[in-house]
């Protein structure tokens, strides 16, 4: 962040790789859609719709910096 990168995201917890390959998959959708990084992990995350290993991987995610 120090170096000019405005935003990171990452997870707060290790997460199996096919759960968040989903997960991120439905971010970057949620991406394409105009929302901020913020506002699509916020969605991303209160999606009910999916499976309990990919809301365990959601749960995980956090962004670090702007948000925007």
């Amino acid at each position: 962040l120090s170096l000019g990168t405005r935003t990171l995201v990452g997870t707060l917890w290790p997460v199996a790789d096919d759960a968040m390959h989903a997960v991120m998959l439905r971010l970057h959708r949620t991406l394409s859609t105009g929302r901020s990084i913020a506002e699509a992990i916020a969605a991303v995350q209160s999606d009910a719709s999916v499976p309990d290993r990919e809301s365990v991987a959601a749960s995980a995610l956090c962004c670090l910096g702007a948000g925007h």
